[in-house]
């Protein structure tokens, strides 16, 4: 529409790109017809033509990129309905001895667009599944699973993620331990919290709390550690301004390498500049984008 800024090329075939290295086909069609205006919320002159070598390029990375995967050691455990029980808590008054007096309804939301924004803008090689339905293949091949903000868990999904640090792997939770069911209702003990055994954890506390679970260990996050991963930025409300690239916290992002370790990022240096990298591999080996 003419009242939203014009998009630069690389906002709409980068994002595809971004969405085919991730395996989100359905969002890279989306785009894919978005650029050659078959979306009806876009200028009916189609744009093609600025966009021609891109689709060239595309089409020669498709013998390379098609069925190529991250290798997966990397996994964010994503959890909608921890995301969607916040949301209803903390718009409603009865929220109130469980969110805090004025909570942000968005917080589940910023908890992991966060942590998913960080590790593209960090190059660092990853995948995804829900904690509601989990792939047991993206499950057993990660070796360290983030899980972002699990608010509302149920008993067998907190055993799920506890049966990955007990088969070895690292587990790192971010600002909650499940203090309510999958119904938004107070447990009497957060559902995660038997994992850290007799450590008491405040959830509103910074810094790491590790405990060793069978094989592996689990590492907790507080103080909203998710959220505070990049600086607070004024909201930008005109729709046609170019949205400033949110700023890393120093502190929050220094604390997540170390626990990510040495060399999963592909970047020898940070770019100042908004880059996502990823390695793929696949039936031609490995592939760089």
């Amino acid at each position: 529409y003419e009242r939203y800024r014009d998009k630069d090329p690389a906002d709409v075939y980068g994002s595809a790109l971004s969405c085919l290295a991730h395996g989100a086909s359905e969002y890279f069609w989306w785009y894919f017809s978005y650029v050659n205006g078959e979306v009806k919320f876009v200028d009916p002159a189609k744009p093609s033509s600025r966009l021609a070598a891109v689709y060239k390029v595309m089409r020669e990375m498709e013998p390379a990129v098609a069925g190529a995967r991250a290798s997966g050691d990397l996994l964010v455990l994503y959890s909608r309905a921890s995301e969607d029980t916040w949301h209803w808590l903390a718009s409603k008054s009865v929220g109130a001895p469980i969110c805090g007096l004025d909570p942000n309804p968005k917080r589940g939301f910023v908890a992991h667009r966060n942590v998913l924004y960080w590790l593209l803008r960090r190059g660092y090689p990853f995948r995804m599944t829900f904690v509601d339905n989990p792939d047991p293949a993206r499950l057993a091949a990660a070796k360290v699973i983030l899980v972002p903000f699990p608010f509302s868990l149920k008993e067998s999904e907190a055993k799920a993620i506890e049966a990955q640090a007990r088969a070895g792997k690292t587990v790192i939770l971010f600002s909650e331990l499940s203090p309510v069911d999958e119904r938004g209702q107070l447990l009497e003990a957060p559902r995660l919290a038997p994992l850290f055994g007799a450590q008491e954890i405040d959830p509103d506390a910074e810094g790491a709390t590790e405990a060793k679970v069978g094989k592996g260990r689990v590492v907790y996050l507080g103080g909203d550690h998710a959220v505070r991963l990049f600086r607070e930025t004024p909201p930008v409300k005109d729709p046609k301004a170019v949205v400033p690239l949110p700023q890393f916290e120093a502190a929050t992002t220094a604390a997540l390498e170390k626990l990510l370790g040495a060399g999963r990022s592909l970047f020898a240096a940070q770019p100042a500049r908004d880059v996502e990298a990823t390695l793929l591999r696949g039936a031609r080996g490995r592939v760089l984008l």
